[in-house]
């Protein structure tokens, strides 16, 4: 939803989430998404949309996010019947790119990024946007061993049981899977 914050003076988008489940369910389904949202509102970045505020209004999750008039770049490829020359192609997403850099520079990863999750602004400007579906990963103090480091990478198990799927907190696939790598 668009909105006007007079103190502000500007326009603002609300988002609304439903994290599913029962009334019971809700509150602590909601709340990890409300403190991913509330990780993100601590990063600034001008091709990182912007959350100004995000809590918990009954069974729904909300963002209130700035607002950026423009199209996303789905609709921005769409628009033209020839292939836009490379060299603009490659300045638009390296924009983009310089977003998720800095979300992951913070310890966020999108898990979403396609371009219908960057806008550009009528003025030219970049944002990546919509990282609801983004775990804000955890710092790890302990060390990692380098060999079980490269096995993993390699996807080579070094657990004695290899019929036992890895149990990774990420495991379930969010995202969308034209674009998933």
């Amino acid at each position: 939803y668009c909105a006007y914050d007079p103190e502000g003076d500007r326009k603002l988008i609300v988002k609304l989430y439903h994290p599913g489940g029962d009334d019971d369910d809700n509150h602590a389904q909601a709340l990890p998404l409300v403190q991913q949202a509330n990780a993100l509102a601590k990063l600034s970045h001008p091709c990182v949309e912007h959350i100004h505020e995000a809590g918990i209004y009954g069974p729904w999750v909300f963002l209130v996010t700035e607002f950026v008039d423009g199209l996303d770049l789905r609709h921005w490829m769409e628009a033209r019947d020839e292939p836009f020359p490379w060299p603009e192609v490659l300045r638009v997403f390296k924009e983009a790119g310089r977003g998720l850099a800095a979300a992951h520079k913070a310890g966020i990863v999108h898990r979403d990024f396609r371009p219908a999750n960057v806008l550009m602004g009528k003025e030219g400007r970049l944002v990546v946007v919509d990282f609801g579906l983004a775990p804000q990963l955890e710092e790890q103090n302990d060390d990692i061993d380098l060999s079980e480091l490269r096995d993993s990478l390699l996807g080579l198990s070094s657990s004695s049981d290899d019929s036992q799927p890895p149990t990774d907190s990420h495991a379930g696939m969010s995202g969308t899977p034209a674009y998933m790598a």
